[in-house]
Order: structure tokens, then C-alpha cells, then sequence
């Protein structure tokens, strides 16, 4: 059905993991996330309200395939990079019908498995190793009453 495939040739959910379709060209820079967008949020609206920051190319609220529901967030690419950063610079000052919806820059399915952009990342800390000897398990949900001993056998 129609709205069934992201622009771009990806199906929505290809588009909603990867915040960016697998894009590795410098096209995503010109590619905004928008999130927390009202229930009855269409692609006509969206493209209404980010209109105003510049030249749009496309722009489409992502939905469920099952129900055909719009589902919270959408994407926005601009003709321009100047557009994308104009609208980061007001980053928590956008707002359709009410709702303050969040905006990002987009990235790519390969940068949100590494945690993003690494100069906007700490470090995560080295896992610890375990001897090959010991071997950890997390029980999760036993009551207070729950002993070492009980847990043991």
C-alpha cells in the first residue's frame, strides 16, 4: 500500500532502525530524526511545520505495517545542510499542535550500534572478564525472604 515504503526504496521498518535507511552518504547530513510527534501527525503536517527552516526534499511520519498507525516520529531531509542547523539551533523550541516534539540529527544504523557519533559519546568502561572457572548468572525477581542457601540448591 502506499506509504508502505520509506523514501529511498527501504520499507519503514528498515527506516525506523536505522534512524538514516543505511545511508552512508553525506545526503544524511541533510536528514533530521523527529520524534514525539502527535497521534494524528501526517506527512503533510510535518512538512507544513519544517517548512519553515528551509528547502524540504522529503518528509514522512514513520507507521506501524500491521495497523497503518502513525508511529510517534518521522524524518525530515532538507535540500540544505544550513536548513538541518538552523533547526538544531532551536532544538527545544519545536512544537505541532501542541506537542514538543524532539529533533536530532539522523544517523546511520552503523553509528546508532556504536552509541552514535564517538565525540558525542564517552567511552564505555572495558567489560570485565571472567575466570574460564566461574561462571555469573542474574536471578532477577526473588523475594526478600530469599536466602544464599535457598538460592543454592
Amino acid at each position: 500500500a502506499a506509504g508502505d515504503q520509506a523514501p529511498g526504496g527501504g520499507s519503514e521498518g528498515d527506516e525506523a532502525l536505522a534512524l538514516g535507511g543505511g545511508e552512508e552518504d553525506a545526503g544524511l547530513a541533510n536528514k533530521i530524526f523527529v520524534g514525539r510527534l502527535p497521534p494524528h501527525c501526517d506527512n503533510r503536517l510535518l512538512r507544513e511545520y519544517f517548512a519553515q527552516f528551509g528547502v524540504i526534499e522529503d518528509a514522512w511520519v514513520m507507521k506501524d505495517k500491521p495497523t497503518g498507525r502513525p508511529r510517534g516520529f518521522g524524518f525530515v531531509r532538507y535540500k540544505s545542510l544550513a536548513s538541518v542547523d538552523a533547526v538544531m539551533d532551536e532544538a527545544e523550541r519545536h512544537y505541532i499542535e501542541g506537542a514538543r516534539v524532539a529533533v536530532e540529527r539522523a544517523v546511520t544504523k552503523h553509528q546508532m550500534a556504536s552509541g552514535g557519533f564517538e565525540e558525542e559519546r564517552p567511552e564505555r568502561p572495558e567489560r570485565q572478564e571472567y575466570p574460564d572457572d566461574e561462571s555469573k548468572v542474574f536471578v532477577g525477581g526473588l523475594p526478600l525472604s530469599c536466602t544464599d542457601g535457598a538460592l543454592a540448591d
